[in-house]
């Protein structure tokens, strides 16, 4: 090989191998970019929050039951507080059955007459005849109903005024005089020919108002709840800081403790949960998807790079092979000249 030709593959050589280099630096940045995006999909991964399924204890309710002389009581937590000396002041509620006031709304009707004087005087229809409303003046009556049927003290702290009277089946029922009165004024104007009898509708086709009034009577087989407050009260717990007796009087009592589950509000969160978890996995598997083709198209850059590598080589030892035929040629032309 002459050196003109030598000279010219060695140019075209270093032609070459710097083009595989300039292909090998693409490839590198590609290979980085994609390793820049792996990355940012791993720190997705990491900053995903993972759905924790609910737990049945937090949608239940804790009580704490006994038995005080005889009565079975319900504790009242929110009423647990703590007093000098160590002890506790709290409340309970027992239900005992005995007579209490119980709602009952009726369909009479009522008439309210005034007497020369204005003494009103009131009456209910019975099976089409007029029986006569009599003040209630027991005071036991009246707490039974007051107190059964959610009546409220006036200011003055008395029961509402109560009438009663026979209804049809036999029980006495009780109705109080607020309401009648209230009633019957609604329905004043509706009769203006007779201002001393004021009736509802059902009695008269001229009263355009009229309204049901709440009616009561005594419940022989009632529960009533009652609240009592105790202090001085030793509380012993358990490990779980659950309450498992308590002292005062100079007796213990052990406590039993229960659970009243809210399934509603249960099932809630956990439909709620499992929504979330199937957002979760389908994110995760978008994720990993994305990851697995940058991965893919890493491992061809690689290929590629291997490959450019091989070529690097192979040109290497072409360019010094003809770098030595070059060198030789040199060499026997000065030697022509010497």
């Amino acid at each position: 090989m002459g050196m003109s030709a030598s000279q010219m593959r060695y140019c075209m050589l270093s032609g070459r191998k710097t083009d595989v280099e300039f292909q090998g630096q693409q490839i590198n940045q590609e290979r980085t970019s994609l390793a820049t995006q792996s990355s940012a999909y791993n720190t997705q991964l990491l900053d995903l929050e993972v759905p924790t399924p609910p737990s049945s204890g937090d949608y239940s309710t804790i009580s704490y039951t006994t038995t005080i002389n005889g009565t079975n009581a319900n504790i009242l937590l929110n009423s647990l507080r703590a007093e000098t000396g160590g002890t506790y002041a709290l409340s309970y509620t027992k239900v005992s059955t005995g007579t209490a006031g119980a709602e009952s709304t009726i369909d009479n009707i009522y008439t309210k007459n005034k007497d020369a004087a204005g003494v009103a005087s009131y009456t209910a229809t019975v099976n089409g005849a007029a029986v006569p409303l009599t003040q209630v003046t027991d005071l036991n009556v009246q707490k039974l109903i007051c107190d059964g049927g959610g009546l409220s003290k006036d200011a003055a702290g008395n029961y509402p005024t109560l009438y009663s009277y026979a209804a049809a089946d036999g029980t006495v029922k009780y109705v109080t005089q607020g309401d009648l009165d209230n009633f019957a004024a609604k329905n004043f104007a509706a009769i203006p020919d007779n201002p001393l009898t004021l009736v509802n509708e059902a009695q008269s086709a001229v009263s355009t108002v009229g309204e049901s009034i709440q009616a009561y009577y005594i419940n022989s087989a009632a529960q009533t709840t009652d609240t009592l407050d105790l202090t001085g009260v030793t509380v012993t717990w358990s490990n779980t800081n659950r309450i498992t007796s308590l002292t005062f009087g100079g007796k213990t009592y052990t406590v039993s403790t229960g659970y009243a589950g809210n399934n509603a509000a249960y099932e809630d969160a956990y439909n709620e949960y499992v929504y979330q978890k199937s957002l979760y996995d389908q994110t995760m598997n978008n994720i990993n998807a994305r990851i697995s083709i940058i991965e893919s198209q890493d491992k061809k850059l690689q290929l590629k790079l291997t490959d450019l590598d091989t070529q690097q080589k192979a040109l290497d030892t072409e360019l010094e092979s003809v770098k030595k035929v070059v060198q030789k040629n040199i060499e026997q032309s000065f030697k022509t000249f010497a």
